[in-house]
């Protein structure tokens, strides 16, 4: 089961020694890869769509939120239900970002005019008004960027359950690779199947070897040498930068098992 290095320089895992099954998978990864630019374009489209459906949505959860307050009804859960089921669905930075912009910069435009005529305060308080008036929470608003000051550091530090740091870690670290690179760092959940072993189900790892079977590598965690096989990798291996390993070294979110 050979390790295939694509022109672009992307090495990809192939779970056969069939050529004809090698090419294939080869072809799809190029396909994949040059047809990338474009589905950042078709997520920036999504974006904005999801960001226009996303004003309404907001817009009419401010009455239903003081009716289920007064009468202990769902009436938000089901306007909500039914956006969400129109609303096109954004995965990347790019989309979220456009979906942001389209939410609330939409609705700033039209007050625009108005701030001009205002006091510097009352121009917070009305930008204020229209980004709570047409927030959802799938998104953040301008006012969680501009008041958060929590890093993700700090915020990663504050919990404590090890799988609720390792889901912070990975939205975090959404660098990933498939195959990893010998002397980078790599941080990902394990799914051991070997029977009576206790092992590392979020290693962190600096990476000393590829093999066929799997890859081997120091995890900070054990302090030792370890190996992990493909099939037991769970989802990606996410990057973790060089000005980065000291920090997470200190995070305490290996889990046993």
């Amino acid at each position: 089961m050979p390790l295939i290095k694509l022109p672009n320089g992307t090495q990809i895992f192939v779970e056969s020694d069939d050529p004809e099954e090698i090419k294939k998978a080869t072809q799809k990864a190029q396909k994949r890869s040059s047809s990338s630019s474009d589905s950042v374009i078709g997520d920036i489209g999504r974006g904005i769509a999801a960001g226009v459906v996303s004003i309404p949505q907001g817009i009419a959860t401010i009455p239903t939120t003081g009716l289920d307050l007064l009468f202990n009804t769902d009436v938000t859960d089901d306007v909500n239900e039914f956006f969400e089921d129109i609303k096109p669905d954004v995965q990347g930075t790019a989309g979220k970002t456009a979906q942001m912009v389209a939410q609330f910069g939409i609705p700033g435009l039209g007050v625009a005019s108005a701030l001009s005529k205002m006091t510097k305060l009352q121009q917070l308080g009305t930008l204020a008004a229209v980004d709570a008036a047409v927030a959802t929470d799938d998104v953040d608003t301008f006012a969680d960027m501009l008041f958060d000051k929590e890093s993700d550091e700090e915020r990663i530090k504050n919990l404590s359950d090890p799988e609720d740091i390792m889901i912070e870690i990975i939205d975090v670290f959404n660098k990933t690779d498939v195959v990893p690179e010998v002397g980078n760092y790599y941080t990902f959940i394990y799914n051991a199947k070997t029977p009576d072993i206790t092992y590392d189900q979020h290693p962190l790892v600096a990476v000393t070897s590829i093999f066929r079977w799997g890859f081997q590598g120091i995890n900070f965690h054990w302090n030792e040498v370890k190996r992990y096989t493909w099939q037991e990798v769970a989802g990606y291996l996410h990057v973790v930068e060089n000005d980065e390993i000291m920090s997470m070294r200190n995070i305490n979110y290996s889990k046993y098992e």
